[in-house]
Order: C-alpha cells, then structure tokens, then sequence
C-alpha cells in the first residue's frame, strides 16, 4: 500500500491537473505536515499560490527552500 505522504501527494497533484486549487492546497499542506522535507509538495504548493494569485504566499512557500 502507498504510503500516507504518497497518497496525498498523488491526490494533490490530480486536484493541481483538474484545476482544483484550494483541495490541492490543502493536500499539499497535509504533506507538508508529515514531511515538511518534501520539496515536491513544497514547489507544487507554491504553484498553486501562483496560480490563485497569492503571490507574497507563493515567495514565502518556496524560500523555506532556500534556508
């Protein structure tokens, strides 16, 4: 069986491609919680926030990153 962290990705990333924005933000901060590591689920978020013009959201997502 997948793993909860995969599973929630893989959820998120359908809910990105179907253009359901704010489920696939939820999922990917659900990730986040598990594996705040995840650099995968840290990228798409911050696409997500692009997306729905957050844009301060999107920078502040991705710069944990950097750090």
């Amino acid at each position: 069986y997948p793993s909860e962290v995969s599973y929630k990705l893989a959820l998120a990333d359908f809910y990105l491609q179907e253009g359901r924005l704010f489920e696939a933000i939820a999922e990917y901060s659900s990730v986040l919680q598990l594996d705040a590591e995840n650099h995968e689920a840290r990228i798409s978020l911050s696409e997500c926030y692009l997306r729905i013009g957050n844009y301060d959201k999107a920078i502040e997502t991705l710069a944990i990153i950097c750090t």
